[in-house]
């Protein structure tokens, strides 16, 4: 036998080994590779969990410090009514008026950030669940082409996993969860001093009656 005839004998071999330990001829390799596919899902379901409790974390301190900011304006205000400092009582309502808007915005920005982890957890588990309904079926497989179909599905499983749940959520602060400025801030400011203006009369209005 000469030495191209070995070197296509060694070339016939190593191709056999490859395809009989392919996922899709080989059903412990494609389990292999399912377990892969769900390991990997899993972890960057964790990285975005770890993401979004982090930044619960921080809206929670942000949301404490803003209670604890109203709690003083109020007495504030309370001040300025006894003083009947009109000017001043104004200036305070305003101050309340935007503390409670910014209070209002970073709790919803917490709780959007939950039920963004929520969905994350719910989507691994039922990505989790169909992967391994799909490998019950493992021993009925009896061609190449069954084998093939079964590895594209798993596949597809796990685009539909990352498109539900990972996709725009790499920085949750800019993407997902940015509060959007007014459109007319002066027209805002307006009102609200307005508002503030006529709130404060009315406060002092039932004090000296």
């Amino acid at each position: 036998m000469n030495f191209l005839e070995k070197a296509r004998q060694l070339f016939e071999k190593s191709v056999n080994y490859v395809k009989s330990h392919s996922p899709k001829n080989n059903p412990e390799a494609l389990i292999a590779e399912a377990e892969g596919h769900i390991e990997k899902s899993k972890k960057a379901a964790g990285k975005q969990l770890m993401a979004i409790q982090e930044l619960t974390g921080t809206i929670k301190k942000e949301l404490k410090a803003k209670e604890a900011e109203l709690i003083d304006i109020q007495e504030c205000v309370q001040l300025a009514v006894n003083e009947n400092d009109k000017e001043l009582l104004v200036s305070l309502l305003l101050q309340q008026e935007k503390t409670e808007n910014d209070y209002l915005a970073q709790k919803n920005l917490y709780d959007n950030a939950v039920s963004d982890a929520v969905k994350i957890s719910d989507s691994y588990r039922r990505f989790e669940k169909d992967v391994n309904e799909l490998l019950k079926d493992l021993a009925t497989l009896k061609t190449r082409a069954q084998f093939l179909k079964m590895r594209e599905q798993i596949i597809l499983l796990e685009n539909r996993f990352e498109q539900q749940t990972l996709s725009g959520q790499s920085d949750l602060r800019s993407n997902g969860y940015r509060q959007l400025p007014p459109k007319n801030d002066i027209i805002n400011k307006n009102n609200s001093r307005k508002k503030a203006l006529e709130q404060a009369e009315a406060l002092l209005q039932i004090k000296n009656d």
